[in-house]
């Protein structure tokens, strides 16, 4: 049955733009993974668990601030912006880009500022020792650089242009990280790989906004602004709307990274090293999911917006369907051959298997339950989503206090699992009664 469910779904993917994008996005998703991949494995291989634990921490406090200094903005304008691409509005999407630069530099300066007085008391709980403040002040800097790189990769995205947006959402950054720090210890160059990631992400971010500067700029010369009767959303507008997505972004940015801190803060750097990579080997499942929301996030917000509801119950369904057909082979790997697996990365990482199938189960209910958060975030229900995430970043963040202290890492997996579960499953029954909207796997 699965296999005849997957075939019948491949063999029309030449006439579905969905499939079609999706394996593209997949494709460059698990390009941009198997880089960070690669770097995690070669940190493990050179420096054990301790060098992934350091670099971990460092990595998730960066991306914990910068996706708050996002305040919401790259989910907000790609609802306003794909909308506007669809309809040949340059002239507005030019605007829009304008009032979306100057929120996010905004943003990511006042958060620059906070983690330049908090960031030394916030580290040093988490390495467990004084942080010397120019590592302080590297992590900083780069806070505004990754929300400036978020929001350029889904300007790009509303034009329609996934494999672009992709490269500079997914690869770049750890790509050339990794590049660089396997030059550096091949050359016998002691350098902090965290240093080099910062300096990427500055980089990376000063291209993007360059790289969509001049698509705008063609798609103008070409077929000018578009017509006077709409405009770009008002810097209000923008904000009560992306209001909402900043604590749900927050929310589940907290849900996956603040397990990591909790567990640094009361258990060793190589406990918190074997969970990371237990937890970013179970994350490929997410790509294919994540692969999917990249092509149809535009769609739905075109379609709503065009008052094509039907159309959006379709994109949905083919959605879920890609999304669990690409998953559950890798989900069965992990619950089945979890030590195998772990063992890649060294021997003491062979330890994390109950921690890898706990997860893969959450990943499980991930795929099934499809686009829903999506799906409310596209059609102006972002209010709603985010009302299930904060009961569910709660819940998490009851376990975590609650469970880590004593059982550690396995607690740490169970707790998020816990949580993600909640959030899927109840979002998706209430659309489903409220809305008549089927966003799970049937």
């Amino acid at each position: 049955m699965f296999v005849q469910k997957f075939s019948s779904l491949m063999h029309r993917a030449g006439k579905n733009s969905i499939v079609r994008g999706g394996a593209l996005s997949l494709t460059l998703k698990i390009l941009g993974m198997g880089s960070s991949y690669l770097l995690f494995f070669f940190l493990s291989r050179t420096g054990g668990a301790e060098r992934v634990g350091t670099f971990s921490i460092g990595f998730n406090y960066l991306t914990l601030m910068g996706q708050l200094a996002t305040i919401g903005l790259p989910i907000a304008l790609l609802r306003f912006g794909a909308p506007l691409a669809d309809k040949g509005q340059w002239g507005a999407l030019r605007d829009l880009r304008n009032k979306v630069y100057l929120l996010q530099g905004s943003s990511g300066l006042f958060f620059m500022i906070v983690s330049l007085i908090v960031g030394p008391y916030l580290l040093e709980l988490m390495y467990h020792q004084s942080i010397p403040y120019v590592f302080v002040l590297m992590l900083s800097i780069a806070i505004p650089f990754l929300g400036l790189n978020l929001v350029s990769a889904d300007l790009v995205r509303s034009l329609g242009l996934i494999q672009i947006s992709e490269v500079f959402r997914s690869i770049l950054v750890p790509l050339g990280t990794f590049i660089a720090v396997f030059i550096m210890y091949t050359a016998g160059i002691n350098r902090d790989e965290l240093t080099v990631y910062t300096v990427l992400i500055v980089v990376t971010a000063i291209c993007g906004m360059a790289v969509f500067e001049i698509i705008l700029r063609n798609k103008r010369e070409k077929f000018g602004n578009g017509s006077a009767d709409q405009e770009a959303p008002s810097i209000n507008k923008l904000l009560t709307t992306a209001l909402p997505m900043t604590i749900t972004s927050f929310a589940m940015l907290i849900m996956g990274k603040v397990n990591v801190l909790i567990l640094g803060y009361f258990h060793s750097v190589e406990v918190v090293g074997q969970f990371t990579i237990a937890h970013k080997l179970a994350m490929t499942t997410s790509i294919i999911l994540n692969s999917v929301n990249i092509i149809i996030g535009p769609k739905i917000a075109a379609q709503y917006w065009s008052n094509s509801y039907k159309m959006v119950n379709s994109t949905l369904r083919i959605g879920v369907r890609l999304a669990f057909l690409g998953g559950l082979p890798l989900i069965l790997c992990f619950v089945f051959l979890p030590g195998n697996i772990l063992s890649v990365f060294g021997k003491e990482f062979a330890g994390a298997s109950n921690i890898l199938i706990i997860l893969a189960f959450g990943e499980l209910i991930n795929v099934v339950t499809g686009s829903v958060g999506l799906y409310l975030n596209m059609t102006g229900r972002q209010r709603l989503y985010m009302r299930f995430t904060l009961i569910s970043l709660f819940l998490s963040l009851l376990l975590s206090v609650w469970l880590v202290p004593k059982y550690g890492a396995i607690a740490s997996a169970l707790s998020l699992v816990i949580a993600i579960t909640v959030l899927n499953i109840a979002a998706t029954v209430f659309v489903r009664f409220k809305y008549n909207v089927i966003c799970y796997l049937h």
